[in-house]
C-alpha cells in the first residue's frame, strides 16, 4: 500500500508542469507598462 502511494504521489507530481500556465502574459502586459514608464519620464501623470 505504502508503495501504491508513493507511485501515484510520483505521478502526480510530474505532472504538475503540465498545469503551468501557458499564455504570454507579457504581450499584453508589456504594452502598458511600456506607455507607464514613458509618460513617467515625460512627467506626464494625466495620460492614464
Amino acid at each position: 500500500m505504502k508503495h501504491l502511494f508513493l507511485l501515484f504521489l510520483l505521478a502526480f507530481c510530474s505532472l504538475l508542469p503540465a498545469f503551468a500556465q501557458s499564455v504570454d502574459y507579457t504581450s499584453l502586459y508589456y504594452p502598458h507598462i511600456n506607455k507607464a514608464e514613458l509618460a513617467i519620464t515625460n512627467n506626464d501623470f494625466s495620460s492614464t
